[in-house]
């Protein structure tokens, strides 16, 4: 039977770092687009009218901003954690430099 050879993973040592800017591009646009509605909200400094601008359709669509905007911030952070894990297990001296390494 053959054996299958392969070169090993090389990993950035700076691999959560790398991974943490890479999402953050991709979710650059989306906060872009809920920036509008959170500067519409704090221009008010009015508490009845905060109160009332959450019972309306744009307080709504502002609460959904928010919550695609904590999705992203996790997203983001888990993103990170999984480079920085990455890394640390391609650094381990257990792992052998023919399964993963570091540039």
């Amino acid at each position: 039977m053959p054996t299958l050879t392969q070169e090993p993973i090389v990993v950035s040592a700076n691999a959560g770092v790398i991974d943490l800017m890479t999402a953050a591009g991709r979710y650059l646009l989306v906060i872009i687009g809920a920036i509008p509605v959170l500067l519409k909200l704090l221009g008010s400094h009015d508490v009845l009218a905060i109160v009332a601008y959450f019972r309306g359709a744009e307080g709504t669509a502002l609460l959904a901003a928010l919550a695609a905007v904590a999705s992203l911030a996790w997203g983001l952070f888990k993103t990170h954690k999984r480079g920085a894990q990455i890394a640390t297990v391609a650094l381990d001296n257990r792992v052998s430099d023919k399964i993963a390494t570091t540039k």
